[in-house]
C-alpha cells in the first residue's frame, strides 16, 4: 500500500507538470484586458464609436466567441457572420442611422470569433500531436505583434492614399 507521503508526492508532481505546460488564467486575464481596452480605443479614434459603446461591443464579443468557439468544437464550423449579424442588430438598434459602427463591431466579434475559434482548432491539433500548450500560446502570443505590423504595413504600401479605393 501507498503511503500518504507517496501520494502526496505524486500529486505534487502532477501539479508540477501542469504549472511547465498549462496557460496560466492570469495569460489570459492579463490580454484580454489589454487587448480590450486597444480595441475600445481603436474603435473611438479610428471610427468614431464612443468608448461605452466600446466597451459593450468587446464584452458581447467575450460572449459571442465562446459561442463560437462551442459551435466549432461540435460541427468544426466557426459561424463568424452569424455572430457578425447579432452585433449589427444590437447596434442597429442602439445607434441608428451609423453605419460606421455597426460594420466596426460586427468585425470586432466576427474576427475575435474566428480568432478564437482557430486558435482552439490549432491546441486541439497540438495536443493530440504531443505539443506543449504553453509553447503553443506563447507562439501565437508572439504572431499577434507581427501580424498586425505586417497587416499595417502591407495596407499601406497597396493603398496608400484611400482615394485609390473610389477608383479615380
Amino acid at each position: 500500500a501507498k503511503s500518504g507521503k507517496d501520494t502526496g508526492d505524486a500529486t505534487s508532481a502532477e501539479e508540477d507538470l501542469v504549472a511547465k505546460t498549462e496557460v496560466p488564467i492570469r495569460w489570459f486575464a492579463m490580454g484580454t484586458a489589454i487587448a480590450g481596452v486597444l480595441v475600445v480605443i481603436v474603435a473611438w479614434q479610428a471610427f468614431g464609436i464612443a468608448p461605452w459603446f466600446g466597451v459593450l461591443a468587446v464584452l458581447m464579443t467575450f460572449v459571442l466567441a465562446l459561442v463560437a468557439c462551442r459551435a466549432t468544437g461540435e460541427t468544426d464550423i466557426t459561424p463568424s457572420s452569424a455572430m457578425g449579424k447579432i452585433m449589427q442588430l444590437t447596434y442597429g438598434k442602439l445607434i441608428p442611422q451609423n453605419p460606421t459602427a455597426n460594420l466596426m463591431t460586427a468585425s470586432i466579434t466576427s474576427g475575435a470569433g474566428v480568432a478564437a475559434a482557430d486558435l482552439l482548432s490549432d491546441l486541439k491539433s497540438g495536443y493530440l500531436l504531443g505539443a506543449n500548450p504553453r509553447r503553443q500560446f506563447v507562439a501565437q502570443a508572439l504572431g499577434i505583434p507581427v501580424g498586425t505590423a505586417g497587416t499595417v504595413i502591407g495596407w499601406y504600401l497597396l493603398v496608400p492614399n484611400v482615394s485609390l479605393l473610389n477608383g479615380d
